[in-house]
C-alpha cells in the first residue's frame, strides 16, 4: 500500500529511495496509533530532490479517541521539513495529512516521505499529565501516563476515583473513603486520617477522628459492669448458703446424737423424759404397732437429704 511509505522509517529522493508516497490530490492520509498519547511534536518530511512542489499546500489535522479532527498550524516550514510544536503536549490517538488542489496544472500529487510523531516522556510515579502536571495516589504502582488510572485499581487512604486524585467527599476519610468522621459544627475533618480542626469533635462523639460513637462507648461496656457485678453478688449468695447449709448440718447432726442416747439409754434424766415421750407417744398413736415408724429414722433420713 502506498500509505504505508510515510512511516515505514526510510527518507531520502522519492525517486531513489522509492520510500515516498504520491497520491493524487485532493487526498488524506490518516495515521491511527494504538492507543492515546501525549503528544509533544509532529514532523512530516517531503521529497528531496525535484518536485518539491508536491509537498506544498498540505495541512495537519489532529483528533482524539471518540472526538472529531481539527486542524493545527505547522510552527517552522521549509521546501522539504513542516514540523509541529504542541505546547503543552496534546493527546493525540489520529493524525491525518491532507493535500488540497494545487495551483497549476503540472503539479497534481501530493509527496509525503516520512510523518514522525514525538510522545512526551513517561512521568514519573504519582505523576501523569501534560508535562507531567498532575498527581495520582495510588496505593501501588504508577498510573497510566495520560489519564493518570491507576493500574493497581486501588486508591491510597483519602483518595478516590479512577486517577486517585480526588479527595474524600466532606465528612468521610480513609480507605475506599469509607469511614465517617463528625467534627465540631460539621467542619470538614482531614480527609487521610479523619483529624479535626483542634481536635473538636461533635457532641456525642469521640476518638481521634471523632468517628466513634460516645452512647457506644458506654453500652458496650455497661454489660462487662454487669456482669461483674453479677459474679459478685452471685459470689456472695453462695458463700452465705454454704454457711447457711453447713450450720443446718450441724444442728441435725446434734440433735440426732440427743436423740439416739436417748433412745438407747443416758442419763437418768434422759431415760425419764424418754419414758414420758414413748409414752405420749404410744398413747397419741392409734397404731401402737407402727411406733417405730415415729422415731428419728425420718429425721435421719431428712438430714441426709
Amino acid at each position: 500500500m502506498i500509505a504505508d511509505k510515510i512511516q515505514d522509517g526510510r527518507v531520502g529522493g522519492a525517486d531513489s529511495c522509492e520510500c515516498c508516497a504520491a497520491l493524487e490530490t485532493p487526498a488524506w492520509v490518516q495515521l491511527t496509533l494504538d492507543k492515546t498519547y501525549l503528544v509533544e511534536k509532529i514532523i512530516i518530511l517531503g521529497r528531496t530532490d525535484s518536485y518539491r512542489q508536491q509537498f506544498d499546500n498540505i495541512t495537519l489535522l489532529l483528533g482524539g479517541q471518540d472526538q472529531s479532527l481539527d486542524g493545527v498550524a505547522f510552527t517552522s516550514v521549509n521546501a522539504t521539513v513542516k514540523t509541529t510544536i504542541l505546547t503543552p503536549p496534546r493527546e493525540v490517538y489520529t493524525v491525518r495529512v491532507s493535500g488540497g488542489e494545487l495551483t497549476t496544472n503540472t503539479i497534481r500529487h501530493m509527496t509525503i516521505c516520512e510523518v514522525m510523531i514525538y510522545r512526551q516522556a513517561d512521568c514519573l510515579p504519582g505523576k501523569y499529565g501534560a508535562n507531567c502536571s498532575k498527581e495520582c495516589h495510588c496505593l501501588a504502582g504508577p498510573c497510566e501516563s495520560v489519564t493518570g488510572t491507576c493500574k493497581s485499581a486501588v486508591c491510597k487512604d483519602g483518595w478516590r476515583g479512577p486517577a486517585c486524585n480526588k479527595t474524600c467527599n466532606p465528612g468521610t476519610f480513609g480507605t475506599n473513603c469509607s469511614s465517617i468522621c463528625h467534627c465540631y459544627e460539621n467542619v470538614t475533618c482531614h480527609h487521610t486520617d479523619g483529624t479535626c480542626p483542634n481536635n473538636q469533635c461533635a457532641a456525642g462523639w469521640t476518638n481521634e477522628n471523632c468517628s466513634v460513637d460516645e452512647v457506644f462507648i458506654y453500652t458496650s461496656k455497661r454489660p462487662e459492669g454487669q456482669c461483674d457485678r453479677y459474679n459478685n453478688a452471685l459470689i456472695a449468695v453462695s458463700s452465705v448458703l454454704e454457711v447457711v447449709v453447713a450450720a443446718v448440718v450441724v444442728v441435725i447432726v446434734v440433735y440426732n446424737r440427743r436423740i439416739h442416747r436417748q433412745s438407747t439409754g443416758g442419763t437418768p434424766a434422759n431415760r425419764e423424759s424418754s419414758s414420758h415421750t414413748y409414752e405420749d407417744l404410744a398413747r397419741k398413736s392409734s397404731n401402737p404397732g407402727h411406733y417405730d415408724c415415729l422415731q428419728m429414722s425420718n429425721i435421719q433420713q431428712a438430714g441426709r437429704s
